[in-house]
């Protein structure tokens, strides 16, 4: 009996080459497509399933958790510090994106007859977006909170209302009060041509100042601060802003980060590198004893780890404990 093998690989589903609604105009082709062949009715729900994989692939449910958002202009009165204080909140920190709008069709109702008989016909499209809503925490130091002030307070003076922009020569439009943002969910393999959906809001900003949470009861630690910021501006979403959200995906590069790249704190490869030709120095290191890893770890002169052996050793003596203080001084 002949061996059976497999060896055609073509049973994978490769999305990017499905080219099935290429063509269709106004069909959103800048975006992730079809996943599979629609073209046959093996994928009917009722009847026996089929298993082939461009079929399996059309009932791929949509996954979402992974996404960016990007800003892709700050207010101009922003301090450079504030910049960076600002990308790290509002980009990295961003726990959940809601308030993408469910934009209607309106309609028209007219009558007719002594029944009065309802007849409905379309009217025009309503765009109902005004922002977006993101979910950040706030952290010790409650840099949100300043965040949030410092750009409320520098749009309109607390006390004067004034647009004073912190001395800036800016006019008082709302260019120069706000940002704007684009939100880009991405597919499994966060590749460019793997963008399941991306919008921008223009010249949005927050309206809403944080101090409640400030208050508390004796003995309470309180929890985790996680805000709802709703950022209001103008919606925007289209073919130009897929094409835009493909390059700033890139930029990003997610799809060739993996596991095999991770890498532990420099300081820690500090002593293996230095020593990884003398076995001895890289017993020692990798020694089970406290007292010698923290010997050679301040081989470097670290201010830090010499202070922490001095009165780690002075405890020990005042205390009558017999231990080792340096065990290189008495190999």
């Amino acid at each position: 009996m002949a061996n059976l093998t497999i060896s055609d690989p073509g049973l994978a589903v490769n999305t990017v080459t499905n080219t099935y609604m290429d063509g269709v105009v106004g069909w959103e082709n800048t975006t992730a497509p079809i996943a599979g062949n629609v073209e046959h009715r093996l994928t009917m729900q009722n009847g026996v399933q089929a298993y082939d994989p461009n079929d399996t692939a059309l009932r791929e449910p949509l996954r979402r958790g992974l996404f960016l958002v990007k800003w892709l202009r700050w207010p101009p009165f922003f301090d450079p510090k504030v910049i960076q204080v600002s990308k790290w909140l509002l980009e990295e920190m961003v726990r959940g994106i809601s308030g993408l709008p469910d934009n209607t069709l309106s309609s028209i109702e007219s009558q007719f007859g002594v029944i009065k008989q309802k007849m409905t016909t379309s009217g025009i499209y309503e765009e109902s977006g005004s922002g977006l809503t993101i979910k950040v925490p706030e952290f010790a130091g409650s840099p949100l909170r300043k965040l949030l002030r410092y750009w409320l307070y520098g749009v309109s003076d607390k006390r004067t209302g004034v647009n004073h922009f912190y001395g800036r020569k800016l006019r008082g439009v709302q260019a120069n009060r706000s940002g704007t943002l684009i939100y880009v969910l991405l597919g499994p393999t966060a590749r460019p041509d793997d963008i399941e959906y991306s919008c921008i809001i223009h010249n949005c900003m927050p309206y809403t100042d944080k101090a409640s949470h400030l208050s508390g009861d004796i003995g309470d630690a309180g929890g985790e601060e996680l805000w709802d910021i709703e950022l209001k501006g103008l919606f925007d979403e289209g073919p130009e802003v897929d094409a835009l959200a493909k390059i700033i995906v890139q930029g990003y590069g997610l799809y060739g980060e993996s596991f095999l790249d991770s890498a532990l704190p420099a300081y820690m490869y500090d002593q293996i590198i230095a020593n990884k030709e003398d076995p001895a120095k890289m017993a020692e290191y990798f020694s089970m004893q406290s007292d010698l890893r923290r010997v050679v770890a301040a081989e470097k002169g670290s201010e830090f780890n010499n202070e922490l052996i001095n009165l780690r050793g002075n405890f020990r003596v005042e205390n009558g404990i017999n231990s080792i203080v340096n065990p290189l001084e008495n190999q």
